[in-house]
């Protein structure tokens, strides 16, 4: 199929293991194939402690262009720099026009 994109994706994880805490992530990648009507919209990823609902970091807002609701738009977020202060689940939060994505991400000590 002409225009098809294929992603490799290398080290997913829905867990991270930490040395102790509070403790910070180099770089956190969040990966997101998206469609919507022509225009634009503006979005970002959020990290949440699922037990207290506190925010940990949260990304700049990024502007995606969609041309289709057919057409995938892929969007790459980098978040340099990630604190979590404590052990325990996380809500990896994408929130674009007031929809809502979340994944979930562990951390534990070791």
């Amino acid at each position: 199929m002409s225009g098809d994109v294929r992603s490799d994706l290398r080290a997913v994880r829905t867990t991270i293991h930490a040395e102790s805490f509070p403790y910070r992530h180099r770089q956190l990648c969040v990966y997101l194939e998206l469609t919507g009507h022509a225009g634009r919209s503006s979005g970002f990823v959020s990290a949440i402690k699922a037990d207290s609902d506190e925010d940990a970091f949260a990304s700049g807002a990024h502007t995606i262009s969609f041309t289709d609701p057919l057409v995938v738009v892929p969007a790459v977020f980098r978040i340099q720099d990630c604190p979590f202060p404590e052990a325990g689940l996380y809500w990896i939060q994408f929130y674009c026009d007031e929809m809502l994505v979340e994944h979930r991400l562990t951390l534990i000590l070791g």
